[in-house]
C-alpha cells in the first residue's frame, strides 16, 4: 500500500511531519497542521493528500521527489472511493510506537501482588515473600541469618562507609532488645556521616565537582559549588524527601526565591549552565534526563531518536524549559565582595527565552512517553531582586559599608602619606567619595523604580539624571588617579635614565641600563601620560556636555 511503502516514513514512523500522522484511518481523518482531514472517504477530488499525490497542490508528494507512477496514483484513488479502510496501525508505525512497550519504564506503575510463599514464618515484610517466592520456585533455601558482628558491620558501613568501633560492637552483641538492629539503624540514620556517604554516592550522580580554577569561575559549577555539595549532605541527614530534593534543585529560585538556604540547591543547574545558552540548555536536558529519568536523550538532539520514543522536537521543547536560565552570584550577608565568596545560583534572566530548531522557536514540552506534552507555564511572582542579588537590602548595606571603609582607608593614607605621593592620594580620595555618591544615586533611582514609579515619572527622570552626572564625576576622578600614577610612572623612568647618562645607580635603577634603553622607556612612560591625559580631557567633555537619551537608565 502507497502509505506504507512511500508515506509512514516521514508521517507516522520515525516521524510525524507538519503534524500529519498517516499511521491509523483515526489519525488520517485527523489531519495535520493544516484544517481538516487528509482524506475525504469516498471522494478522492476533494482529499487533499490525493491531490498533492497528483500534484494538483503544493507541495507535491512525495515531497522533492517525482511524481508517483500512474499505476499507484490509481490505487490509491480507488482506495479513497472504497471508503478508505484500514485496521489497526500500520505496521512500520507499530514498530515505533512498539518500542515504549518494550520499556518497562514507559508503562504505569502497577503495585503487584504479594505472592503466597510455602514458609510464610519466614517473611517478616513483602520483599521477604517476592525472594523467598523466587527461591522456592527454584528449590532454594534462605541464608541463615547473619550474626551480630557481621550485621552490625554490614549496616554500618552501608550507611556511614566506615565500619563499627569496639565498643558499638560490644554494645549491640549485648543489647537482647527485640529492636536492638533498629535502634542501631536510627543511631546510623543520625550520625551526621550518613549525609557525607552517602552524599558522595549522589553527587556523583548529579555530577558534583569543585573548580579547579582560583578564584571566581563558573566552570565545573562555579568556585563556591561547595555551598551546594553542603545542601545535598545537610539535606540527606534532615531526611528530606527525594522529590524535595529534586524540586529545589531545579526550581529553587522560583520555591524560596528569598531564602539562601534553598538558593545553594540550584547548584545542580548551575553545574551544566554554561555561558553558550544553547550548550547549556543542551547539558540541563542530558543530565536531567541521566540523573532523574534514567534515560538518555543526546540522540534527539540531531534527529528523532533511532530507539526511544523521543522526537527531536520533543527534545528542543525540553530545552526550552531550561533556556530562560542563567547563573548569578548571590551575595552572602556581610561579604560585599561576590568573587571572594557568594551562593552560586541560578535564576529565569529572560524569561520568555526559547530553544530554537531550524529557526523554529519551541514551545516548552516534556516528551509524551514521559506522560508530559505542552507545558501551561504559570508566571510565579518573585522579588525584584530576586534577578538583581545586588540589590538585595543587606547587599546593598554590606556595599555601602564597603564603600566607606574605601573613603576611610583612602583618607588615612592620604595623611600618612609622603609629599611625593600627595596628588596621586588625593586624587584616589576624591575617586573613592565620587564612587559613594554616585552608588547612592543610582540606589535612589532603582527605590523609585521598585516603588512603581516609571520612566515617564517626572521624579525618576530627575533623579535619573543626577545618578548619570554622579557617574561621570566619578569617571572623571578615576582617570585623574590614572593620570597621577602615569605621570609617577614617567618621573622614576626620567630619574633612571638621568642616572643611565650619568653612568651612576639610583632608587629607581640601582643597576643603571644603558641610555637608549632608558629613553626608550621614557618615551612609553610619556605617552602613557599622553593618552591618561586625553582620557581625562574625554570624561571631563561627557562631565559638562549635555546628557544623552541612554543617559536616563543608571
Amino acid at each position: 500500500m502507497i502509505l506504507e511503502t512511500r508515506c509512514i516514513s516521514c508521517h507516522g514512523g520515525e516521524k510525524t511531519k507538519a503534524g500529519l500522522d498517516l499511521s491509523t484511518r483515526e489519525l488520517i481523518l485527523k489531519g495535520g497542521e493544516s484544517d481538516g482531514p487528509a482524506i475525504v472517504p469516498g471522494h478522492p477530488e476533494t482529499s487533499p493528500l490525493f491531490l498533492q499525490i497528483t500534484h494538483k497542490e503544493d507541495p507535491g508528494m512525495p515531497k522533492t521527489e517525482s511524481k508517483l507512477p500512474d499505476g499507484i496514483i490509481d490505487e490509491f484513488r480507488r482506495w479513497i472511493e472504497a471508503g478508505a479502510p484500514l485496521e489497526g496501525k500500520l505496521s512500520q508505525a507499530q514498530k515505533v510506537s512498539n518500542r515504549m512497550d518494550e520499556w518497562a519504564m514507559f508503562k504505569p506503575v502497577v503495585r503487584p501482588a504479594v505472592p503466597a510463599v510455602k514458609d510464610a514464618a519466614f517473611v517478616r515484610n513483602p520483599i521477604d515473600a517476592f525472594i523467598l517466592h523466587e527461591q522456592e520456585a527454584r528449590g532454594l533455601h534462605p541464608r541463615p541469618e547473619a550474626p551480630k558482628q557481621v550485621l552490625l558491620r554490614r549496616v554500618t558501613i552501608d550507611l556511614i562507609g566506615l565500619p563499627p568501633t569496639p565498643e558499638e560492637m560490644r554494645a549491640f552483641e549485648v543489647d537482647a532488645s527485640p529492636n536492638a538492629y533498629e535502634k542501631v539503624v536510627d543511631r546510623l540514620l543520625a550520625d551526621p556521616r550518613y549525609g557525607e556517604g552517602w552524599g558522595r554516592h549522589w553527587l556523583d550522580i548529579w555530577r558534583y565537582s569543585d573548580s579547579y580554577q582560583i578564584g571566581f569561575s563558573s566552570y565545573w559549577g562555579g568556585a563556591h559549588a561547595w555551598r551546594w555539595r553542603d545542601w545535598v549532605v545537610e539535606n540527606l541527614n534532615k531526611d528530606t524527601g527525594y522529590d524535595q530534593i529534586v524540586l529545589q534543585m531545579l526550581a529553587g529560585d522560583e520555591l524560596a526565591p528569598t531564602d539562601p538556604d534553598a538558593l545553594r540547591a540550584t547548584g545542580f543547574v548551575v553545574r551544566n549552565i554554561s555561558s553558550d545558552s544553547l550548550e547549556g540548555q543542551q547539558a540541563m536536558v542530558e543530565h536531567t534526563s541521566k540523573a532523574f529519568l534514567g534515560v538518555t536523550m543526546n540522540c534527539a538532539r540531531c534527529h528523532d531518536h533511532k530507539f526511544d520514543p523521543f522526537t527531536q522536537k520533543e527534545y528542543y521543547g525540553f530545552c526550552s524549559i531550561f533556556a530562560p536560565a542563567e547563573q548569578h552570584p548571590d551575595p552572602i550577608p556581610g561579604k560585599a565582595n561576590v568573587k571572594a565568596d557568594s551562593i552560586d545560583r541560578i535564576y529565569d534572566a529572560k524569561p520568555k527565552e526559547l530553544a530554537m530548531l531550524n529557526k523554529e522557536a519551541i514551545d516548552p514540552c516534556v516528551p509524551a512517553a514521559l506522560g508530559g506534552g505542552k507545558l501551561v507555564i504559570q508566571p510565579v511572582q518573585v522579588p525584584a531582586w530576586s534577578s538583581k542579588p545586588s540589590r538585595r537590602p543587606y547587599a546593598i548595606q554590606d556595599a555601602l559599608k564597603a564603600s566607606q571603609q574605601t573613603i576611610d582607608t583612602a583618607r588615612k593614607a592620604l595623611a600618612e602619606g609622603k609629599a611625593e605621593q600627595i596628588a596621586e592620594l588625593k586624587a584616589r580620595v576624591a575617586a573613592a567619595e565620587a564612587h559613594d555618591a554616585a552608588f547612592k544615586a543610582v540606589l535612589k533611582v532603582e527605590e523609585m523604580e521598585d516603588a512603581g514609579k516609571g520612566k515617564d515619572a517626572p521624579e525618576w527622570v530627575a533623579a535619573a539624571k543626577a545618578a548619570t552626572h554622579a557617574q561621570r564625576e566619578e569617571e572623571v576622578t578615576q582617570n585623574e588617579v590614572t593620570v597621577e600614577l602615569s605621570r609617577a610612572a614617567l618621573t622614576k623612568a626620567e630619574a633612571a635614565q638621568a642616572a643611565a647618562v650619568a653612568g651612576t645607580p639610583s632608587a629607581e635603577s640601582p643597576a643603571p641600563a644603558g641610555a637608549g634603553k632608558a629613553a626608550k622607556e621614557v618615551a612609553a612612560k610619556a605617552g602613557g601620560v599622553a593618552e591618561a591625559e586625553k582620557a581625562l580631557v574625554n570624561a571631563q567633555g561627557r562631565l559638562n556636555g549635555p546628557p544623552r537619551n541612554d543617559d536616563l537608565s543608571p
